[in-house]
């Protein structure tokens, strides 16, 4: 972590801190704990993801980090004691990851001053009015590797030319039997819904988990999607500039 092999963190008793946890490996998933005393798991207040500030906080037990997902936690220490940054074992459909311990976090004193929970603020974020196209993107893995729409992947080939301004709807659906990180370089979008249902969307750029219960209220706007096997997500696009890249 940092370039460190589980270094030790210091955090004042009743201190608040905020952590930005980045995945910066190219194909490894973290799911990320706070572990105390006896496997008891501390909260952690998500207030951004992927550089998008959330209008409402999300206070979840664990983060689920994809390839290249970026999540801005709050920490609150206990009183005193220690702490483990930990990974859980995740099953991403090909490849299994083990437990590991990533940091250990000692409390310290003198204790600070406690803060008041972060509230909601802001609004979603709005498209324009006018409509594009609505476009499914098939994801699925052959023996001669990556195939979008029934099609090997090519960099080169253009798939489709939005036109500038307009707001389209795009369902990716991942057909594979692994999870996949589905992301539009540079551009960011709304998730509204995952295998038909609103309930379970982190509106970010992209990432989607249908059995978390999530609303599209908790984020403003993602850059990748958590898509499971089977998993059909409906997301908002509005193109910005002319050429886009996804994966």
């Amino acid at each position: 972590m940092n370039g460190l092999v589980q270094p030790r963190l210091t955090i004042r008793s009743r201190e608040t801190q905020l952590w930005r946890l980045a995945n910066s490996s190219s194909d490894v998933w973290y799911n990320v704990v706070l572990v105390g005393g006896r496997a008891a798991t501390d909260a952690l207040t998500v207030v951004a993801r992927d550089g998008n500030p959330l209008v409402a906080p999300h206070h979840v037990r664990n983060v689920l980090l994809g390839p290249g997902q970026r999540v801005d936690a709050l920490v609150r220490a206990p009183q005193s004691g220690t702490r483990t940054l930990r990974t859980l074992p995740f099953d991403q459909g090909s490849t299994s990851f083990p437990a590991a311990d990533l940091a250990t976090v000692n409390v310290a004193r003198p204790a600070a001053t406690a803060l008041a929970a972060p509230r909601r603020h802001g609004k979603l974020p709005t498209f324009p009015e006018r409509r594009g196209r609505t476009r499914t993107w098939r994801f699925s893995f052959t023996s001669a590797g990556a195939v979008i729409n029934d099609k090997p992947l090519a960099p080169n080939r253009i798939d489709a030319r939005p036109r500038l301004g307009p707001t389209e709807r795009w369902i990716p659906l991942n057909e594979s039997t692994e999870w996949h990180p589905i992301h539009v370089h540079q551009d960011d979008f709304r998730v509204l819904r995952i295998n038909g249902s609103a309930s379970g969307c982190e509106a970010t750029r992209m990432w989607c988990r249908s059995h978390r219960r999530r609303t599209a209220h908790r984020a403003a706007w993602i850059s990748i999607c958590r898509s499971r096997t089977t998993q059909a997500t409906s997301c908002c696009i509005a193109t910005s500039s002319t050429t886009r890249t996804g994966g």
